[in-house]
């Protein structure tokens, strides 16, 4: 999972904790982290047609399989990585 964040976000601010989280639990299963939307526009354009923040990308088999744009919970974003997991 990605989450594409921007340095002004508050709502990326508030979701950092719970990706961090997310990146503690899934260790070994899953691999977490972030990008920033700023810094990688070219290569974000390939899966995001306009910038929303925070947006979580779910790859599988290097393919984008999934995607949530803005807030949302940490039981949501694990239940989407669990999913993935277990295909």
């Amino acid at each position: 999972m990605v989450a594409v964040i921007a340095e002004e976000c508050a709502v990326c601010e508030a979701m950092a904790p719970i990706v961090a989280e997310l990146a503690t639990e899934f260790r070994g299963r899953a691999v977490i982290g972030t990008l920033d939307e700023e810094r990688n526009r070219a290569l974000l354009h390939q899966y995001m047609d306009f910038p929303m923040h925070p947006t979580f990308l779910f790859f599988k088999g290097g393919e984008a399989v999934d995607r949530v744009a803005g807030s949302t919970s940490r039981e949501d974003l694990a239940k989407r990585l669990n999913a993935l997991i277990e295909q």
